[in-house]
């Protein structure tokens, strides 16, 4: 996070923190996720599906982040809370309507 806000313009400070807090923890989310499966064993249950959906949904949010800042003149923390939550709303979609792993859906069938 420092290293984004000292690359970023004074202007530009607070979107700069942001980013790097998000990608800072989304690798902690991957790194995390890694190790605590390395330590289940071979029986743990595998997590690429699960953080694919999270990447996919990110990647969504800033697409229609980017889509709805150019188009809203968002120079007002009204208008920025509106392209915040309609991104954050299209992520949210696109995390919880992907489908299940094939892993689950079977073992869900059988209880």
């Amino acid at each position: 996070m420092i290293v984004a806000s000292a690359w970023a313009p004074a202007s530009e400070r607070a979107a700069a923190l942001a980013a790097g807090y998000g990608v800072a923890f989304l690798v902690a989310t991957v790194t995390l996720g890694a190790a605590v499966g390395r330590r289940l064993g071979p029986d743990r249950p595998r997590p690429s599906p699960w953080w694919r959906g999270v990447v996919a949904a990110g990647a969504v949010a800033l697409a229609v982040m980017a889509v709805v800042a150019a188009a809203v003149d968002a120079t007002s923390r009204a208008a920025s809370c509106v392209v915040v939550a309609v991104a954050g709303t299209a992520g949210a979609i696109s995390y919880v309507r992907r489908p299940a792993p094939p892993d689950r859906v079977d073992r869900c069938a059988t209880w």
